[in-house]
């Protein structure tokens, strides 16, 4: 699974400093999560690409030394439990419902079953 996080996160940095398409979505990644490329700062040294000012630490002249993977796939655990719990809520309304619509069923069936042979005696 981080592994996969760090692919993506790789291939999200990729597109952002070779095309402008991502690069506004990769710069508020860096600048909310306080992180810099993928694996920090030497992803923009590697490819000679300056240093975007959203990997600045505030109004400061140093930048965020860790990279954007490991706050990503805290995120990525997070919703990830947040979504499972959200399932695990709903199967057990599911149940609950099916419970209920069997007690309803057993006490409308018993009610016609005595009324019924009330009718015949």
């Amino acid at each position: 699974m981080a592994q996969d996080v760090q692919k993506d996160t790789d291939n999200l940095f990729a597109s952002s400093v070779h095309g402008q398409d991502h690069r506004e979505v990769f710069d508020n990644i860096e600048a909310n999560l306080g992180c810099c490329g993928s694996n920090g700062t030497i992803d923009y040294t590697i490819f000679f690409f300056p240093i975007p000012d959203s990997c600045r630490d505030g109004d400061a002249d140093t930048y965020f030394t860790q990279g954007c993977f490991r706050p990503m796939f805290e995120l990525y655990i997070l919703y990830m439990h947040v979504w499972f719990s959200f399932g695990i809520v709903i199967c057990s309304c599911q149940v609950a419902q099916m419970a209920l619509s069997l007690i309803t069923y057993c006490q409308l069936r018993s009610a016609l079953g005595n009324f019924h042979n009330h009718l015949a005696s």
